[in-house]
């Protein structure tokens, strides 16, 4: 049919049923037996598409599409949108120009995406598997949790130390089995644990490598200092050191005898029997104990009398015990003892209560006499 010049506006193929509208010999819409084909711009106030066929991937049924099968295209049923290219899924895109995306819901909560590629979520946010925080390939991301629009708390990776924090305006709390507490660590950063603290090895000092305390191995424990043993304990024994080298050592039943060279068993303690002439603070031995009460005199002695204003002693070698009577008063020092009288005696002293040495005994003789009156007879 031509209407109007020789322009055809409407062409009716009767082999096929096919019916063409066109404007000026240009075709705008073109109905065939599979549906009706628009060339250009269709203006409706209204437009309903009543199918019900599924969208997917390489779906013909859908009620909508926008965009050539064979290349990029956006389709639609009754409740998907779904974006797909030459039969393969694609990138949906929302405002790529810009501008942000919120989403609606029937109670009036709204979440939404700002151009600048923040997201607000009115909601609880799910990851069935991972939620990733992705930062730039030399950034710090992190996770921001605020409360009134101020931060409150964090949890970020840093880039330059590469490592994980979390911070807390406040204290930092680790619940477990639901609401059990298992550790807290506070504001002044002390760390309190509910429960036990399990090592491997030991406790280092902060800054001081070689200051520790822990597990040498299982069923030991030790404490070092400058990398040197202070202490060390197993099932067998306990051991005391000073400096690395061990002073005191005790097993099931008593102090052991593992000393350093000399026999010291922790500073002025000794392991070894010491000289009859030593005599200081520090604890004594059985055998050094048994020596000295040996020495302490069971009796004297008489050598026999002695000069005291010669000035030398009775005997230049004196024995513990021996002693001797004064036959001539004198000054001559012994031990520091210069008054002597006749009748006094010089004992020599090895070992006993006093000092050792010359001792002095001032002796007084009694004589009782006795007068008889005879009657003669």
């Amino acid at each position: 049919m031509v209407v109007g010049g020789i322009a055809t506006y409407i062409q009716l193929d009767g082999s096929t049923g096919a019916v063409d509208l066109n404007h000026y010999g240009s075709n705008k819409l073109k109905t065939t037996s599979t549906g009706v084909t628009v060339t250009d711009t269709v203006t409706a106030s209204k437009g309903r598409f009543t199918s019900t066929g599924d969208a997917s991937v390489g779906s013909t049924a859908h009620a909508f599409q926008t965009g050539l099968t064979s290349s990029t295209n956006i389709i639609m049923d009754n409740n998907e949108i779904m974006a797909r290219n030459n039969g393969a899924v694609s990138a949906l895109n929302f405002n790529p120009d810009g501008g942000d995306v919120n989403f609606h819901s029937n109670t009036g909560n709204t979440s939404s995406i700002t151009s600048a590629g923040n997201a607000t979520f009115a909601g609880n946010v799910t990851a069935t598997n991972i939620l990733t925080v992705a930062g730039a390939a030399t950034g710090n991301p992190y996770l921001q949790f605020t409360q009134g629009g101020s931060q409150k708390a964090y949890i970020q990776y840093v880039d330059s130390g590469d490592s994980f924090e979390l911070q807390s305006d406040n204290q930092f709390v680790v619940r477990t089995g639901g609401s059990t507490v298992a550790l807290t660590i506070n504001s002044s950063q002390n760390a309190t644990f509910a429960g036990s603290v399990t090592i491997p090895n030991y406790i280092i000092h902060d800054s001081d490598p070689n200051t520790f305390f822990g597990f040498d191995n299982n069923d030991q424990v030790a404490i070092k200092t400058s990398g040197n043993y202070n202490f060390f304990g197993d099932s067998t024994a306990t051991t005391l050191y000073a400096a690395g080298g061990a002073k005191l050592k005790t097993t099931h039943v008593s102090v052991g005898t593992a000393t350093t060279a000399g026999g010291t068993l922790i500073d002025g303690w000794k392991t070894t029997t010491q000289a009859n002439a030593i005599n200081d603070t520090t604890i004594a031995t059985t055998a050094y104990v048994n020596n000295k009460i040996g020495l302490i005199p069971a009796g004297l002695q008489f050598e026999g009398t002695w000069d005291a204003s010669t000035g030398n002693p009775p005997s230049a070698s004196p024995e513990n015990g021996q002693f001797w009577i004064v036959s001539v008063a004198g000054s001559t020092s012994l031990s520091g003892i210069t008054d002597w009288k006749v009748g006094d005696w010089a004992i020599y002293v090895v070992a006993g209560s006093g000092t050792d040495g010359w001792q002095k005994s001032r002796q007084f003789i009694c004589i009782r006499w006795v007068w008889y009156w005879a009657k003669s007879n």
